[in-house]
């Protein structure tokens, strides 16, 4: 009986779910939030997460890093939207990853 409570505290664990919140801003751009728990608690500090993909898709899933609010119970992970990209164009562009951004991955 041992094991089956371990596997099933382990598949709770591991499923449990994230509160995810929506947040239109003006320009009907979707963002959505994701907390350890339904409410953040005042009194606690909290790591704010952004997780940033392309431009032309929406934050939905926080560009994979939005389980990090149910793995951490003290990080909150936003996945913004962007519809256009804000880089301009004509303007040059790098040859390579920069060193410091590279070493990310």
């Amino acid at each position: 009986m041992k094991p089956a409570k371990i596997l099933l505290f382990l598949l709770f664990s591991v499923f449990a779910p994230t509160a995810e919140t929506t947040i239109t801003d003006s320009q009907g751009k979707t963002a959505w939030l994701y907390t350890p728990t339904d409410q953040p608690l005042p009194e606690k500090t909290y790591w704010l997460v952004v997780g940033v993909h392309g431009a032309g898709a929406d934050g939905q899933g926080a560009c994979g890093v939005a389980n990090w609010a149910m793995e951490m119970e003290d990080v909150i992970v936003l996945g913004p939207t962007f519809t256009q990209p804000k880089r301009d164009s004509k303007g040059p562009s790098p040859k390579s990853f920069p060193r410091d951004i590279y070493q990310i991955f």
